[in-house]
């Protein structure tokens, strides 16, 4: 079954997006502990960061997407993405690396919700589950290439993996931005009442109990990660 081509394109960018981020940011850490000489909880406060910033950033993106559109947010994001990262390996005082390193974040959160909802937009309901299942698929793959290509290429624990995520996004917003420039066609229309809030959510997370258990399952194993991390940087 063939699919929209906007299903492969954001596939395809969310397979590139990922492998860059998987060559750099899981090596944050190293990077902290070995160039910088950061502290132990220094190294867990800014590891820990990233995913409470991607889950603001989540939220915001479902409002600006309905007032700007899903495509320029998208835009916006991987550019802020290769513009704070730079920031991040060019900086050296703390302050400056947290700030980098949720700005990074934050505009992160912006990406997966938005190609999800563009990849929606253009696949019948009866074909979601597969092409969510492929997305799925491809950000697994990433991550497990990722580590792999960063140790093969020397570049873990140096500025140059850094410098990799900052000018994969980079190239791909531009690419995208040309490429919506030559689409004529109109986008998607948007129910108002969809429109998404962080006040909506909460009352939509506290009526749905798996959800609320699910939602508090991935909350305690994002802390024992950044838990082994600390303890990972401290031996």
């Amino acid at each position: 079954m063939t699919h929209h081509p906007y299903v492969y394109l954001f596939v395809c960018f969310t397979f590139l997006l990922t492998l860059a981020d998987a060559t750099s940011i899981l090596f944050l850490p190293l990077y902290l502990s070995s160039v910088l000489k950061m502290e132990p909880i220094h190294i867990g406060v800014l590891s820990g960061i990233v995913p409470l910033a991607a889950t603001l950033g989540g939220f915001l993106a479902g409002s600006l997407s309905d007032v700007l559109g899903r495509k320029p947010v998208l835009v916006l994001s991987m550019f802020a993405y290769s513009v704070f990262m730079v920031g991040f390996a060019l900086s050296k005082e703390p302050v400056l690396l947290f700030l980098f390193v949720f700005l990074k974040g934050f505009f992160s959160g912006f990406f997966t919700p938005v190609t999800k909802a563009l990849m929606a937009d253009v696949t019948p309901p009866d074909n979601r589950l597969k092409v969510f299942s492929l997305r799925y698929l491809v950000v697994n793959i990433a991550y497990a290439l990722g580590p792999l290509i960063g140790l093969m290429a020397d570049i873990e624990g140096t500025t140059a993996s850094f410098y990799v995520g900052a000018s994969t996004s980079f190239i791909l917003g531009f690419g995208l931005l040309v490429l919506i420039k030559q689409d004529t066609r109109h986008p998607a229309s948007r129910d108002q009442s969809d429109k998404s809030s962080i006040a909506s959510a909460c009352r939509a997370i506290s009526r749905d109990v798996p959800l609320l258990l699910f939602m508090i399952g991935g909350i305690l194993s994002t802390i024992v990660m950044v838990n082994g991390l600390f303890h990972l940087c401290s031996i």
